[in-house]
């Protein structure tokens, strides 16, 4: 499934722990209508959305197919490295030369201003009881009658870099948030495969749980 859907599922607003209202935007649909995952289309979507929308904050959801069952990593930093070695559809890359001339003197990974650590305790907290309400499944191999488990939640701190068009796009909308209004408020996490749809909503809810956290921690830290 792809990660749009988690986006698509969640409601149009919601409230955090402190009361404070939040509207949600999928924000995702020109880069999906683009079907590309060309370097500097990408780009040229991404600042026009962020100056579209000047949001307050922007999570960045993307599907990692090699996180476990269960498994949501919220990463730390964006790398710019990556896309020079890896070429997009057209079999072009970002070369050094090119990052320079696009973006001066961009910085090895840039980091969102939020309180990352802080945002991932309330988030853990809040996510720490949810568990798929489809205990098992069963299934009849060879005549016996098996039961599989079902995943239960495990979120996670990440310092490993996202790949390469995840963390491209992660790196250049905080590049771009950075010259239009100097706040990085934006987070990156990877959710894993869903298979049914009890897991598309825990996922769901998952999400929805990291944005309140986000603005738990944003709401403190603009109140000092």
């Amino acid at each position: 499934m792809p990660s749009r859907e988690f986006i698509y599922q969640l409601p149009p607003d919601t409230r955090a722990t402190n009361g404070e209202y939040i509207e949600i935007f999928p924000m995702d649909k020109p880069l999906q209508e683009s079907a590309t995952t060309k370097y500097r289309e990408w780009l040229a979507i991404t600042a026009d959305q962020v100056k579209q929308w000047s949001p307050d904050l922007v999570v960045h959801v993307r599907l990692d197919v090699n996180n476990g069952a269960g498994v949501f990593k919220l990463g730390r930093a964006a790398p710019k490295e990556g896309c020079h070695n890896i070429p997009d559809v057209d079999r072009k890359a970002f070369t050094r030369a090119g990052y320079k001339n696009v973006f001066t003197k961009p910085a090895a990974f840039l980091n969102t201003n939020l309180d990352i650590d802080s945002v991932f305790e309330i988030w853990q907290t809040a996510c720490s009881s949810l568990t798929s309400s489809v205990a098992m499944e069963s299934s009849m191999k060879n005549g016996t009658l098996e039961f599989k488990y079902k995943w239960a939640v495990d979120v996670k701190l990440s310092d490993e870099p996202t790949s390469y068009t995840c963390g491209y796009q992660y790196y250049i909308s905080m590049l771009q948030a950075e010259k239009t209004t100097g706040k990085k408020d934006h987070v990156f996490v990877s959710v894993p495969k869903c298979e049914i749809k009890e897991e598309v909503r825990l996922s769901t809810q998952v999400i929805e749980e990291l944005i309140k956290a986000v603005v738990d921690v944003q709401g403190k830290t603009e109140d000092h």
